[in-house]
């Protein structure tokens, strides 16, 4: 598996500086396991040669293990390499990014579960106006994820817009770009928006998400946010549409 690993990361054009510095053939590896069979009964001259042996073997094992730990790095290289990240708060001359991230990314999020024709229609400056209004007023704080000097995602959040739980904290929305799924963007912006939330006093916080969005479900799930009973029904070109509600609550981590 290790080999394989290894392989892939030089397909993909990365330097691995690993060789192998011993090879052994089948009789050879057999030669020095026999060391180990019924140690009693082996004679004395051969004391010398099962000590070599269990030297070799724990080098051996020596090796594996920073193998591993160069493997790891690999892969990790292999997702991440050049990664040159940083989340920032976003301003007005960023609603324009804002924007259209939010509609490329319904564009492919919410496929077959939003009608096709809304989100054909779907304009990238559509939540122009909306986040203007939502920055400009400090109704929201919206925080930029950028790789490379390009924004690929932004999260927002503020004081909960549900009044029945005026004292929580709400995440309004998340979203990357397509080819940013799956990557840990999304990790990021969550775990910053949440750590900022709890500095501006929420101990609760709340979001919404489609009840048709397995992905997004998994992604929230997996980061200990707690789905709850609490449902909102919308409706889109006669689809009707049901958002569930997940919750996280500090005094559940910081205990």
């Amino acid at each position: 598996m290790i080999v394989n690993l290894i392989q892939t990361a030089c397909n993909n054009g990365l330097s691995v500086p690993l060789r192998f510095t011993q090879t052994f053939s089948p009789s050879a590896v057999a030669l020095r396991l026999k060391c180990f069979d019924n140690p009693k009964r082996s004679p004395k001259p051969h004391a010398k040669g099962a000590a070599s042996c269990r030297t070799l073997l724990w080098r051996s094992f020596v090796v594996l293990l920073v193998r591993i730990k160069v493997c790891s790095k690999i892969i990790y290289e292999m997702f991440y390499g050049g990664m040159n990240m940083e989340i920032i708060k976003a301003t007005l001359d960023d609603v324009k990014d804002i924007s259209r991230i939010h509609a490329l990314s319904w564009k492919s999020a919410y496929t077959e579960i939003i009608p096709q024709d809304y989100l054909n229609e779907l304009k990238e400056d559509f939540w122009v106006p909306a986040f203007t209004t939502w920055i400009r007023d400090n109704v929201l704080i919206v925080l930029l994820i950028f790789e490379n000097g390009s924004a690929v995602g932004c999260v927002a959040y503020g004081k909960s817009r549900d009044k029945s739980l005026s004292n929580w904290g709400e995440i309004v929305s998340i979203y990357l770009l397509p080819e940013y799924f799956g990557k840990g963007y999304g990790d990021k912006l969550l775990e910053t928006a949440l750590l900022d939330l709890k500095q501006l006093g929420y101990q609760n916080v709340y979001l919404w998400v489609l009840e048709e969005n397995q992905r997004a479900r998994h992604f929230y799930e997996k980061n200990k946010l707690q789905c709850s009973k609490d449902v909102c029904i919308c409706e889109i070109m006669g689809k009707q549409l049901t958002d569930i509600r997940y919750i996280y609550s500090f005094d559940n981590f910081d205990k």
